[in-house]
């Protein structure tokens, strides 16, 4: 048995590992040679891409093999990532590694799904980035799609507050590819684009409030914009009482952009707790967790807070 072609075997190096049908055929290989060649093993992951490869395809194969396969008839073919494996090259967190990627393909365009690959048609792609040699659409449009594809109403906003908080696209522009888009499957997204319009930037944000509108305790002021007695601005919590001189926040390193702004915000804290306010410090993951004893503590916190107020009352 004859090895494959020197100029094939450069090509699929260049390509991950892997080669489509076309690629084959023009090194004037037809599939059952592409088979039984020898020197390497030959698998078919997708009906007309190839991979040259002794194991299970890593995340990039599967990547650029879905590439490839959109581009059955050449390079001329349009076919780019979008959803969560384009939410992931972008470097969103929330979309972890996707099991299915998604492909966005010319409305006119008649592929299949296959295997791990969906196909999406669209008429319209607007930009399209490359992200480590691979096309995708853009962040925004990536969050739109993914958003569409029955996720939960956490997983949107985490990926949403993630992709805004990382400057990948504002939320201007997240709303732009909504809207430009067909309702179906937009609710959850709507939803979470009202939420930071309303000002809640993070998952954790959006719980703390369904939290506190399910107890009994009165409810804060949302963002409100605190200054000091010279009228200086000092922060903006994310729940304040002012009657108890309270503020609850959540805290999270997941949520800031760099180091400084970790730092900046420690410094504004230790600022509203020179001034007299009561600094109640929240972890995310103790809203879902311990939810009971998170408003345990603010009811305690609350408490307090009047009690204080009754002998000395807050005043900014």
């Amino acid at each position: 048995m004859r090895p494959l072609p020197v100029d094939l075997v450069a090509l699929a190096r260049m390509q991950d590992g892997l080669f489509t049908r076309s690629q084959a055929r023009a090194a004037g290989l037809t599939d059952n040679a592409i088979q039984h060649r020898s020197g390497l093993t030959i698998a078919r992951v997708l009906p007309t891409v190839f991979a040259v490869t002794s194991g299970p395809l890593s995340n990039r194969q599967r990547l650029r093999a879905a590439v490839l396969y959109g581009r059955a008839g050449g390079q001329r073919d349009v076919a780019i990532l979008g959803g969560l494996a384009a939410c992931a090259l972008h470097g969103l967190k929330a979309a972890g590694q996707p099991e299915t990627v998604q492909l966005l393909l010319p409305a006119a365009r008649r592929l299949a799904d296959q295997s791990f690959v969906a196909v999406r048609r669209t008429q319209s792609f607007g930009p399209t980035w490359r992200v480590n040699g691979l096309p995708v659409c853009s962040p925004a449009r990536a969050v739109v799609d993914a958003a569409r594809r029955k996720l939960s109403l956490d997983d949107v906003r985490a990926l949403a507050a993630e992709c805004i908080q990382k400057r990948k696209a504002t939320t201007d522009q997240v709303a732009a590819e909504l809207h430009a888009g067909a309702s179906a499957g937009s609710l959850l997204l709507r939803l979470v684009l009202a939420e930071v319009a309303d000002g809640v930037h993070s998952v954790a944000e959006a719980q703390l409030r369904r939290l506190l509108r399910s107890t009994d305790l009165p409810q804060p002021r949302w963002n409100a914009d605190l200054k000091d007695a010279g009228g200086k601005f000092v922060a903006r919590p994310d729940a304040f009482w002012a009657e108890a001189g309270l503020i609850v926040e959540v805290q999270s390193r997941e949520w800031h952009l760099s180091p400084q702004d970790w730092g900046a915000t420690m410094r504004r804290t230790n600022r509203l707790s020179r001034l007299g306010y009561d600094v109640q410090q929240v972890a995310p993951s103790r809203i879902s967790s311990e939810p009971t004893v998170v408003l345990d503590e603010i009811r305690a916190a609350y408490a307090a807070g009047l009690a204080r107020a009754a002998v000395q009352p807050k005043q900014l």
